[in-house]
């Protein structure tokens, strides 16, 4: 379980808590541990990875040009733009597209 605390100063702090019984021969709980860790760096690294990954795609959905990405000769990844500039090329090459296969002759890029 995650809590997350305030220090004096305002800083959150964040605190990953567990905690386990010890139980008697017949059952009872007799002790409970209780361990804390912080993981106030790991939340924050996680916050700016959000944070940098909202920038990129920001950046991407913005651009002026198609973006494409591919893997193994197949689209893994193709912005709107890219998608509308090879509908207009010709209606087998958009569905082409869609269906994440390889990329047109070098020739027929622009």
């Amino acid at each position: 379980m995650e809590h997350t605390h305030v220090d004096q100063g305002g800083n959150k702090l964040y605190v990953e808590v567990s905690t386990n019984p010890i139980r008697d021969p017949d059952g009872r709980i007799v002790q409970i541990i209780h361990a804390s860790k912080d993981i106030t760096e790991r939340k924050r690294a996680e916050q700016a990875l959000r944070e940098s990954e909202e920038q990129y795609r920001r950046l991407v959905d913005l651009s002026p040009d198609g973006i494409a990405i591919q893997v193994a000769g197949k689209y893994v990844f193709m912005t709107m733009r890219d998608r509308e500039f090879w509908a207009r090329q010709a209606p087998a090459r958009s569905s082409a597209c869609r269906s994440s296969i390889s990329s047109p002759p070098r020739s027929e890029r622009s």
